[in-house]
């Protein structure tokens, strides 16, 4: 499960508060997920400063909370594949989408996710 206390991070960047608060709840709201799509949060809740999500993320990943990973956006379904890897370098030439169809990865969307440290 994803962590949903920011309170250290929003003591230290108070300008992050309502941002994080937002992003607590959206994890709260969608706890059969262990990831975050930035673009789901955003889709899920559009009243949400965008340049203040990406903050909030990259400092989260800094402070050792969240890591970034990547995922594909698979182009046989247009939906983000099972499978998340550590560094453009580590996505092999061929995955599988949701209903295990095999695609080409040079032919997907590459997007960053954001995950638990142990995961």
């Amino acid at each position: 499960m994803l962590p949903t206390n920011f309170a250290d991070l929003a003591e230290r960047q108070p300008q992050l508060r309502s941002v994080l608060d937002t992003l607590a709840e959206w994890i709260e709201n969608n706890p059969h997920l262990d990831y975050i799509d930035i673009r789901r949060v955003v889709s899920e809740r559009p009243g949400i400063d965008t340049s203040l999500l990406a903050v909030a993320l990259v400092s989260l990943e800094r402070i050792g909370i969240l890591r970034e990973k990547f995922g594909l956006i698979a182009p046989t379904n247009h939906v983000l594949a099972d499978d998340f890897y550590d560094s453009l370098r580590d996505i092999p030439p061929e995955s599988h989408d949701t209903t295990d169809r095999s695609f080409d990865t040079g032919d997907a969307e590459v997007i960053p996710v954001y995950v638990g440290v142990d995961r």
